[in-house]
């Protein structure tokens, strides 16, 4: 009974996906389907089952589920809230013509998208190439090399060194039980506000206090760094900006630079030969991602000398700055194609447009990807 049978489609009812609709297609090979999930089997003798799908990513039918969820205390949508769903239904004919239309516009709107993702990789792929040549070589490409005496790290700049980050560093942990959290109180910086060199500015977990044990010396100051121990972002670290200096560290490590510059060090652990080389190395032996303080102090750093550190630092920001402005024009541009899609099935499905007289082209019907499988 839970076997799909070609243009089946499933809906999301439960959870932060609830809503979400996908369509099964018989070429991908015989498939089930979760037990979470509701199924929806279009009467193909009133409906075509590509309409209905499309029917399903539209604006109305989004504000059907979101207005039904207000009223609700938890997320869920039932199999009877779909069936109470209403969706405009044209002839089979002018369904067909709605569904041709639509695979073949989003398809080209899809490519679009598909594109600028792949430019978001390669600004991050730049930005994280930038980072490691500027910590492990510096910015003078005709400076003279040595051997750092670690094989897997290569040469560095003469005047540079290799330290483990326990002599150019102290380490701490943060709170060791959870608190109990309030409305009003001290933020508490956990590892789900820290991403990959930024933390947060707001939606913290608030905390009393009095609940703080002061002598774990919790309270963050400015140029610290939080590296995560632990879960699926170990080994994530940012720095903590003045704005949230007095913050308390939650349940993670503290690093406070002391023979190095506080921001080197923070991009230094954002770089390739740390990341890849040592902390992605280590997090994985556990049979959880992980790390301590003891791995975390014998990662080696690459110092250069002290009056080159702040050269390193400056050349990074400005690069970070440019790519990053790349990056949100390039969010933006996603977002705005994404919300385009959105209106423009919404427009085709729902008869705001009329798409009969259109003519496809014939050489690309080949090549339209349908919009079930991209989702």
């Amino acid at each position: 009974p839970y076997m799909l049978e070609d243009g089946d489609i499933l809906l999301a009812r439960s959870g932060a996906t609830v809503g979400k609709s996908f369509q099964y297609l018989a070429n991908w090979g015989r498939a089930a389907y979760a037990g979470y999930l509701i199924r929806y089997r279009p009467d193909r003798e009133i409906i075509v089952p590509s309409f209905a799908n499309y029917y399903f990513q539209t604006a109305s039918y989004w504000a059907c589920i979101n207005s039904a969820l207000i009223q609700a205390t938890i997320e869920n949508f039932s199999a009877e809230k779909y069936k109470d769903l209403k969706m405009p239904l044209p002839d089979k004919e002018e369904q067909q013509k709605i569904a041709a239309f639509l695979d073949w516009k989003t398809g080209q709107i899809d490519a679009l998208i598909a594109k600028k993702k792949e430019l978001l990789e390669r600004l991050k792929e730049k930005l994280l190439a930038v980072i490691t040549q500027a910590v492990t070589r510096g910015l003078n490409p005709e400076a003279p090399l040595k051997d750092s005496g670690i094989p897997w790290l290569g040469q560095v700049p003469e005047g540079w060194e290799a330290k483990r980050l326990k002599f150019i560093a102290s380490i701490r942990y943060g709170l060791g039980e959870p608190p109990e959290y309030v409305d009003e109180g001290l933020n508490l910086v956990r590892a789900t506000d820290v991403s990959k060199g930024t933390i947060a500015l707001d939606g913290f977990k608030k905390i009393r206090p009095e609940d703080v044990p002061w002598e774990r010396n919790p309270e963050l100051k400015a140029g610290e760094i939080i590296v995560v121990r632990s879960g699926a972002y170990t080994g994530d670290s940012a720095i903590v900006p003045k704005e949230l200096e007095g913050s308390i560290a939650g349940f993670d490590m503290v690093v406070t630079a002391t023979d190095i510059d506080p921001e080197l060090l923070a991009w230094a652990l954002l770089s390739r030969y740390l990341l890849e080389a040592q902390i992605y190395q280590t997090r994985m032996r556990a049979a959880q991602p992980h790390l301590n303080a003891e791995e975390l102090g014998n990662f080696v750093v690459v110092v250069p000398p002290i009056n080159l550190q702040r050269e390193v630092v400056d050349h990074i920001k400005t690069q970070n700055e440019r790519i990053n402005r790349l990056a949100e024009k390039t969010t933006t541009a996603i977002e705005r194609l994404t919300e385009y899609r959105t209106a423009l099935i919404t427009a085709a499905t729902t008869g705001k447009i009329d798409v009969r007289g259109v003519k496809i082209p014939k050489r690309q019907e080949s090549e339209i990807v349908p919009a079930s499988k991209e989702a």
